[in-house]
């Protein structure tokens, strides 16, 4: 009788067997975890997987389960001392109520361990019965070993579709893939002479990185955003790789936008996103000396001045420039037209470099005038677009009026470049009576970028041309 009882009974194995059918990662974490709240009876759970990176691994939340009093269980898990030693053996940890504490809150940490390598930590709380038993202990001890054998699976399948063309978490290409693509476009533009661009684009909240659903989310809206000729590719937890043939330094930070505000509206709202672009062969001629600019550029844009000065999209350029001017130090009163002076001469001496320059020269008009005459007769890849009040300007394919944005003094001097030349702003007041100026003038390539944008959206400054062919 006592057989015939056991024998509608499950074994762990055969309650555990199904884990070994997932392909990823996340999947194996979900259903362990749900394995070992049942098994334990527990009201609370968490699963953290070790995310390897070079040189070092974290332990990052995949999975939770149920209510946790207080507060949610750490996104990363620091393990230390005797905890984390009985865990590195594969053996489970009970770690009971405080004294004076209700039962409940004692907890059970329990290992994913497989040929020496934990994958995995599990942690339970809450139990049905106040407490967690030695049978429940050693049946999550075995689910935790048939677990840590499905995450081994999940990984060497991660790693066969890692080498393959697609992405299995994202259904976009895998890095791989793009290397070869960027490898063969940087062979076609060497021989035609053209350029292209590389992308990087990143989750910035490292939540929804974490979150499979949100990756899957981003992923989508960044592939109908894209044209035929452009290809997206993920790599690793939130980072996407995107490939822009037939785009200069103007076109790339177009497209950069592009992206990124296709992928907000879809998505609704503000959908942290940041990106930074490279380009062919201005910043390199291999694939990984495009992507550590492209990198670079993106950390740039995400610690520049931009975010420093709360500057939004809501504003317009009038509001900017007070902005600006917050931080405006006094100059020497030929300062601003000895810089602006000196940004032309350079047009004139690279002609080929190709970039947009917005100008208001307000005091600067009357001795600038001569090098914005010669300026419109000559052939340049810069084009200078000149503000006006309604005064004449300097005719020229070189130049092009522009009227004064709104809300701002005909006695304001402004100057922005944008293209392949390093970026450059500049906001200089009228003089004072000693004729010292206060001025703002700043390289940071995102605070360049906005104003450019904001110009763009107020007056019809060039930024528009996308992709910008050579």
């Amino acid at each position: 009788s006592e057989n015939a009882a056991f024998l509608g009974l499950l074994s762990v194995l055969d309650r555990g067997i199904g884990l070994l059918a997932f392909p990823q990662h996340d999947e194996v974490a979900n259903g362990l975890l749900e394995l070992l709240c049942l098994e334990a009876g527990a009201g609370a759970g968490a699963f953290w997987l070790r995310e390897e990176t070079p040189g070092q691994g974290e332990w990052i939340r995949r999975a939770s389960r149920g209510a946790v009093e207080g507060s949610e269980p750490p996104e990363r898990l620091a393990l230390s001392g005797p905890r984390a030693e009985s865990l590195a053996r594969g053996e489970v940890v009970h770690e009971p109520a405080p004294e004076g504490e209700p039962s409940e809150r004692g907890s059970l940490w329990v290992p994913a361990l497989r040929d020496g390598r934990l994958w995995g930590v599990a942690w339970l709380s809450n139990p049905a019965e106040g407490s967690f038993g030695h049978d429940v202990r050693g049946a999550c001890r075995k689910l935790g070993e048939i677990g840590a054998l499905a995450l081994a699976n999940a990984d060497r399948a991660e790693d066969l579709a890692r080498r393959g063309l697609r992405d299995t978490r994202t259904g976009v290409h895998t890095r791989n893939f793009l290397e070869e693509a960027v490898s063969r476009e940087a062979h076609r533009c060497h021989r035609y002479g053209r350029t292209f661009a590389l992308l990087c684009v990143q989750i910035e909240d490292s939540k929804d990185a974490s979150d499979p659903g949100a990756v899957r989310r981003v992923a989508g809206a960044l592939e109908r955003s894209l044209r035929p000729t452009e290809v997206v590719a993920s790599e690793g937890l939130g980072r996407f790789w995107v490939l822009v043939p037939e785009a200069d330094a103007l076109g790339c930070v177009v497209v950069k936008r592009r992206l990124v505000d296709s992928v907000s509206a879809e998505l609704g709202g503000e959908w942290p996103l940041v990106a930074g672009a490279a380009t062919f062969p201005l910043d390199g001629e291999m694939f990984e000396e495009l992507a550590e600019v492209a990198v670079d550029r993106q950390e740039a844009d995400r610690a520049g001045l931009l975010r420093a000065l709360k500057l939004s999209r809501d504003q317009d350029v009038s509001t900017i420039a007070w902005r600006l001017r917050e931080q405006a130090v006094p100059m020497a009163g030929t300062f601003v037209g000895d810089t602006v002076q000196l940004v032309l001469d350079e047009v004139h001496s690279r002609p080929e470099a190709r970039g947009l320059i917005f100008l208001a020269p307000g005091f600067e008009r009357p001795v600038l005038m001569n090098s914005l005459l010669a300026l419109g007769q000559r052939a340049v890849g810069t084009e200078v677009f000149l503000a006006s009040d309604g005064d004449t300007v300097p005719a020229g394919n070189a130049v092009t009026a522009l009227p004064l944005p709104r809300g701002l003094s005909a006695d304001m001097t402004w100057l922005v470049r944008f293209g392949e030349a390093p970026p450059y702003l500049l906001l200089a007041g009228p003089p004072g009576g000693d004729g010292a100026r206060l001025v703002f003038h700043s390289d940071d390539p995102a605070l360049v970028e906005y104003v450019a944008f904001q110009l763009r959206s107020e007056v019809g400054f060039g930024v528009g041309r996308e992709p910008c062919v050579r």
